[in-house]
């Protein structure tokens, strides 16, 4: 089966969004992501499957979506979503020396 999910990672969400011409805001709404989860998700924080599902469903193409959600009733969705590779890295602040050094 051909990719089918329009969105991957959080970059690929921002350049959708951005193409589209929209605010975060208006864009996270549609499908019920505050406007601040769907910038965590933008830059970097896992995205669970089902909110790719959901902006697949969005503001993917018709055919594509009609496709996905006729997958989905058919009980077949599992398998395109639990074939995503490379979830995307979350960048986490490296600890201070201080924290390291124990008091003798």
């Amino acid at each position: 089966m051909d990719k089918v999910l329009i969105c991957t990672t959080g970059q690929d969400i921002r350049d959708l969004r951005d193409r589209m011409g929209m605010k975060q805001s208006d864009f996270w709404k549609r499908i019920l992501v505050t406007q601040s989860g769907g910038s965590r998700y933008e830059t970097g924080r896992t995205i669970p499957k089902q909110v790719l599902l959901l902006i697949h469903l969005a503001y993917g193409e018709t055919k594509g979506a009609e496709r996905l959600l006729k997958e989905l009733r058919n009980g077949k969705s599992v398998e395109t979503l639990q074939n995503i590779s490379g979830k995307p890295r979350i960048r986490r602040a490296k600890p201070s020396a201080s924290l390291h050094m124990g008091a003798a």
